[in-house]
């Protein structure tokens, strides 16, 4: 099986060490950044006053950081795993982007100016989205 892991140029290795060897020497390439990245992680994380725009936020930084790496915007896999042995937890962002995805369209919903029916319906969808969210966390 082959991966690929985008540098400057894309890269195609064969085993998931050589993924995570690409990655790690782009990560130290960027290590400014990264070190950035995980100290507004930690702050959030101790934050007892967290709330979606300091969420929007992070995602937003964790984008930068990611374009900056040159990573698909889908990760998973061998890059996944390297990114969680540098303090990344690349799940728990992608749940939460999902979240604030869910959130977004509910808002957008509720603000609507359609007929009501419609209104409604993209409301109850927005709403379902979330409690498949809750069951997925």
């Amino acid at each position: 099986m082959a991966y690929e892991v985008a540098l400057d140029e894309t890269l195609k290795v064969d085993s998931p060490d050589l993924v995570e060897g690409a990655l790690l020497q782009r990560l130290e390439e960027h290590q400014a950044d990264l070190d950035a990245f995980l100290q507004e992680l930690n702050a959030a994380r101790k934050s007892e006053t967290s709330n979606r725009l300091a969420l929007q936020q992070l995602l937003k930084t964790a984008a930068q950081l990611q374009a900056k790496l040159g990573l698909s915007s889908e990760i998973s896999g061998a890059v996944a795993a390297a990114l969680e042995k540098v303090g990344i937890p690349v799940q728990p962002l992608q749940e939460a982007k999902a979240l604030l995805l869910a959130l977004s369209r509910l808002d957008a919903a509720m603000d609507a100016k359609e007929a009501a029916p419609s209104k409604l319906k993209k409301v109850l969808d927005s709403w379902e989205e979330l409690r498949r969210m809750e069951d997925v966390c």
